[in-house]
Order: C-alpha cells, then structure tokens, then sequence
C-alpha cells in the first residue's frame, strides 16, 4: 500500500518552503537589522507546487513586507492571464481576510517572458527587475532567484542570471530544483558547472525526488514495524 499523492505534494512543497525560508533568512543575515528588508524574488518557470507555498509565506508574514516576484518563462502572456493561471493553484482561500492577502499576493507579482540562453532575454529580465525596484524605499537590491527548470538548462540559465542580473547593490541568492543529474557522476558534473558561476554560499538545492520512494513507501515502514 502506498502513501496518498497528496503525501508527495507535501513533501515537495516543505521543501520548497525550507529552502525559500534558509534564503530569505541568510538575506536577513546580510542586511542585519536594518528596515525596510526589500527583496526580489525571480521564479524561473514555476511549478503547481511554487504558488500554493509562495503564497502560505507571504499569507503568514514570513517574506518581507514590500517583495515582489517575478515570473520568467518562455511562454508569451500578460499579468492578467499570469495572475489566472497562479490563483488556479492555490487552494483554501475562504476568508476575507485570506482574499485580501491573495490581492495583495497579485499585486507583487508580474511576469516577464524570454529565452533561457540569449543575453538579451535576461537583459530585458533585468531591466523588468530594476523598474520594479525603483519603487524600493531602501538603496540595497536583494535579489533572490528560484530555478525550477530541466538540467539540461540549468547551466546556461544560472550563467546568464549572473552575467545580466547579479545585482552588485545588495545580496543574491539562488534555489535550484527539480532532480539534479541522474545519477551521481551527472550530479557532480553539474555541481560542478553551477559553482563556475555561483558562490556555495549563495547556492541553495532542492531535489525532491531523492526522498520520493521513502515518502511513498511511508505506511509499508510504518506498519513494517508495529
């Protein structure tokens, strides 16, 4: 017997909850106890599970107060049709209070579309960044960048993120998901190549398949032992 699918959804989107959590927490570190704390957040193509656990950061204050996300891919759409598509995937919002914050969740984000190996698709990223970062009342620009791409393109996107939007005006951190390589040489290669450009400390890794079989396998353990 295995565990519901609604355990693997769990599982994936703590993950992804902790590493935006660790993120957001070593920004904090940087900028010490000054206030406003502003920060970008640049999704990197998303997944269902990146909205419903974005949304339960910023519905519980957990991001901080004035943020703004910016969804990249290269699918061609508006706001309108974006703000559509990520509402779809969030759940459970009954209140007014919920309804207000959700609001609140559309007006921080917009989305900008490009290519993942051209200079200047993350040119234009980056000039979308800066305008939105003018209305920062602070002068430090944090930027924190969350990949959820196939390996096959990681390389090249995280290159072109520190070649046309590393900002030098504040802190930058990157979230990489998904499965990473498939086995452990393509893993190290990769290691390997993602640290030619980003610094370990600025490097957070989600893979959420390597816990996938324990998860499933979760009430075989359970009742394996009573």
């Amino acid at each position: 017997m295995l565990a519901r699918p609604s355990a693997l959804l769990l599982c994936r989107t703590t993950l992804l909850l902790l590493a935006v959590l660790c993120a957001v927490s070593t920004l904090l570190t940087h900028q010490g106890t000054r206030s406003p704390f502003d920060m970008m957040f640049i999704l990197i193509t998303c997944t269902p599970q990146t909205f419903p656990a974005l949304f339960n950061l910023f519905r519980a204050d957990f991001l901080p107060k004035d943020v703004k996300i910016v969804g990249y891919a290269r699918t061609k759409m508006d706001d309108a049709e974006y703000h559509k598509r990520i509402t779809s995937y969030i759940k459970g919002v009954e209140s007014d209070e919920d309804r207000t914050k959700l609001d609140q969740f559309k007006a921080a984000a917009t989305y900008i579309s490009g290519g993942y190996e051209d200079d200047e698709s993350f040119q234009k990223l980056n000039d979308h960044i800066k305008e939105l970062e003018s209305q920062f009342q602070g002068n430090e620009r944090n930027r924190l960048f969350y990949l959820a791409l196939p390996p096959s393109v990681f390389i090249p996107v995280a290159a072109h993120l520190k070649g046309n939007c590393y900002t030098t005006a504040g802190a930058n951190r990157i979230i990489v998901e998904k499965p990473f390589g498939k086995d452990l040489e393509s893993s190290r290669e990769l290691l390997g190549a993602l640290k030619t450009h980003w610094k370990e400390d600025e490097t957070y890794r989600i893979d959420h398949y390597l816990g996938k079989e324990m998860t499933k396998n979760m009430l075989v353990l359970r009742f394996a032992n009573v």
